[in-house]
């Protein structure tokens, strides 16, 4: 909607409206699924370290890893939405995603890993907001702040030893932190990312994932964030425009110029337009006057330095581009426009005395 700013008397105003038993907080993940392989050969059949009974569980699992069938029973695929206003643009933005691991196998475990594979922002063309992944699973009082953004696993978290089918719900948060959304250009803003979660029988030596991979029980999720800026802008008032003390007897010898500007913090597409004022020679057209009583002393505004191309309403102010305003695509950061004015050379000048005029200013967005 269009906002206001009053010239009156020259004077710019304007109207704007670990343990399971223990919380736990994870900032460093732990072995990647990639690497598991590895990690098996490392501390497998070769180890003597290991008991005999731990030794031969990893032979047992391999023998049936079709056996496991873990799901996302949340949907693999979720694709959400968190809208901006204008007064909460600077706050924190958060859209949470539930991902529950159901495993039905014996052998699956009830521990729980969770790793992501994101970007740390979200795009809408050129522009960003920087953005984070949060974790949070309850039934371990476990949260993640800011996870590992290229898939290191975090976990397992659970018991020593826990086997059976079992159903861990977790909640997944992109965070656009705040004042990352302020003067950025209005539209949606998109991050795409996996999260993915594996279970294990057993918190032994940290091995997340290492279960997960011989039997199968894991589970992804593909989810999508959007973040959407809206339309705005804020028009700041400016001193006055004055043409000062006009001592000249008769007609003026030559042009008397002032100026004055108009600041806007747009995040969009703007167009400023600038009204008649309240004594125009006709509406539309001719020189803008200011009065003292019946006495008239007329002026014009302009767009450029050289006073050539009238800065009016020409075109409609209820559209952008309208031909008598000065159009910006916007930055989403505060721009000034010069206000160009002058008293045209030869005008007869009245009686003495303090000659203002109000014009609106309207910028539309």
């Amino acid at each position: 909607m269009p906002r206001h700013l009053l010239l009156s008397g020259w004077r710019v105003t304007a109207d704007k409206d670990r343990t399971p038993d223990m919380p736990l907080t994870d900032t460093q993940p732990s072995t990647l699924p990639r690497r598991l392989i590895a990690i098996l050969s490392a501390f497998g059949l070769g180890t003597q370290a290991l008991s005999g009974s731990l030794l031969a569980l990893p032979l047992l699992l391999t023998a049936a890893p079709a056996q496991a069938a873990c799901t996302n029973s949340s949907g693999a695929s979720q694709n959400r939405t968190y809208t901006y206003t204008v007064a909460n643009l600077g706050n924190e933005a958060r859209i949470d995603f539930p991902f529950v691991i159901t495993c039905n196998g014996l052998l699956d475990g009830q521990n729980v890993c969770v790793g992501a594979t994101y970007t740390r922002s979200a795009v809408n063309g050129s522009n960003s907001v920087t953005m984070r992944l949060d974790a949070a699973i309850p039934a371990h009082s476990v949260t993640i702040t800011d996870m590992d953004n290229a898939g290191g696993m975090y976990g397992p978290y659970g018991a020593l030893l826990a086997l059976g089918p079992s159903s861990t719900s977790t909640t997944i948060t992109s965070v656009v932190p705040a004042g990352a959304a302020s003067g950025k250009m209005a539209g949606t803003y998109t991050n795409s990312f996996t999260i993915y979660q594996a279970k294990t029988a057993t918190t032994l030596l940290g091995l997340c994932g290492l279960f997960g991979a011989l039997t199968g029980a894991q589970a992804f999720g593909n989810y999508t964030a959007n973040f959407v800026v809206p339309k705005m802008c804020t028009l700041n008032a400016t001193p006055a425009i004055n043409f000062n003390n006009v001592t000249s007897i008769g007609p003026t010898a030559a042009r008397i110029d002032a100026q004055g500007t108009v600041t806007v913090e747009c995040n969009t597409p703007y167009t400023i337009y600038i009204g008649d004022g309240q004594n125009r020679v006709a509406p539309g057209s001719g020189n803008r006057q200011m009065a003292q009583g019946a006495a008239r002393l007329p002026y014009q505004l302009f767009k450029d330095a050289a006073r050539t191309q009238v800065w009016d309403a020409t075109g409609g102010t209820a559209v952008i581009g309208g031909s008598g305003g000065v159009s910006d695509p916007g930055t989403g950061a505060p721009q000034s426009k010069t206000v160009y004015a002058s008293i045209p050379a030869g005008t007869t000048l009245p009686v003495p005395g303090t000659y203002t005029d109000t014009v609106v200013i309207t910028v539309t967005y």
